[in-house]
């Protein structure tokens, strides 16, 4: 542990950047829903910098919410056949 950081902070901090690099890749096929692609890269990357920058809580707790939401978009959309 570096600095006293939890290794799932990183690993979170990581895969929060890295779900936002995806959403960049794949933006081009969101051509419907452009502005919430760009916002997802946006908060995405954002918050997942800022937690292997960081370790308070509120920065924390901010990108699982980023996260979660991203999910659960994701989730109804596939279910409820919209976009």
């Amino acid at each position: 542990m570096a600095n006293g950081r939890n290794g799932y902070l990183l690993l979170g901090g990581i895969a929060s950047v890295g779900a936002g690099a995806v959403h960049f890749m794949a933006a081009g096929m969101h051509t419907e829903h452009a502005t919430l692609a760009r916002l997802m890269v946006v908060l995405q990357c954002a918050t997942g910098l800022a937690v292997l920058l960081s370790e308070r809580k509120v920065v924390v707790s901010s990108m699982l919410a980023v996260n979660a939401c991203a999910a659960a978009v994701w989730a109804f959309t596939r279910f409820a056949e919209v976009g």
